[in-house]
C-alpha cells in the first residue's frame, strides 16, 4: 500500500491505459504473453506486477477463460470528472510517448517523466523546456532521492521526451 510501484508496474498499468475500452477502462479477452510482448519482459514479470497493480487496487482482473483475461482499470470512469465530482486528472498519451517511455531503464526516470508529463503537458507538446525545481522534483520522488540522483537521473534521460531546466 505504502510502497511505491516500480518500473515495471507502472508501465503495464500504463499499458492498461492503452488497450483498454476508453469509456469503461476495461481490456477484454487479453494474455500475458500479448502483455509480456509489448513491455518486453517476462512472463513471470506480467503476473508479478498484474498482481500487485490489483493488491493496491488499481485493477481487478478477472480470468475469462484459459489463459485470458479480463482486466478493470479501477475508477477509470471518475478519470474525466471534474474536480468536484471527484475527477482526477488525465494525460491523453500518445503511442510514440508510450513508445518512449518504454525505453526507460529505471523507475526514477519515469516517475520524473510523468511528473513533468502531467505539470507541463503544454510546454513538452510545443517541444519547449521545462522549469522545475529540484525540490519539487525531490517531494515527488523515493526520500533517497536527494539532488545528486535527481541530477544523474535527469542527465541519463535519452529519450528525447522532455527538454528539462532544473534550479533551486
Amino acid at each position: 500500500s505504502g510502497t511505491p510501484l516500480k518500473l515495471t508496474a507502472i508501465l503495464l498499468f500504463i499499458a492498461y491505459h492503452m488497450l483498454c475500452d476508453q469509456k469503461y477502462g476495461m481490456i477484454r479477452g487479453i494474455t500475458i504473453r500479448e502483455l509480456k510482448n509489448i513491455l518486453g519482459c517476462s512472463e513471470h514479470a506480467i503476473r508479478y506486477n498484474q498482481e500487485l497493480l490489483s493488491k493496491h487496487g488499481y485493477i481487478t482482473v478477472y480470468h475469462a477463460q484459459r489463459g485470458y483475461y479480463n482486466i478493470l482499470i479501477n475508477d477509470y470512469t471518475t478519470y474525466f470528472n471534474n474536480a468536484s465530482n471527484g475527477g482526477r486528472g488525465f494525460y491523453t498519451l500518445t503511442p510514440d510517448l508510450f513508445q518512449a517511455l518504454l525505453e526507460l531503464k529505471y523507475t526514477n526516470e519515469i516517475r520524473i517523466i510523468l511528473k513533468l508529463l502531467l505539470d507541463h503537458e503544454q510546454n513538452i507538446l510545443n517541444d519547449r523546456p521545462v522549469m522545475q525545481s529540484y525540490q519539487d522534483l525531490q517531494s515527488y520522488l523515493p526520500d533517497y532521492c536527494k539532488r545528486n540522483v535527481i541530477q544523474k537521473t535527469l542527465n541519463s534521460l535519452k529519450t528525447g521526451i522532455v527538454s528539462v531546466v532544473t534550479f533551486t
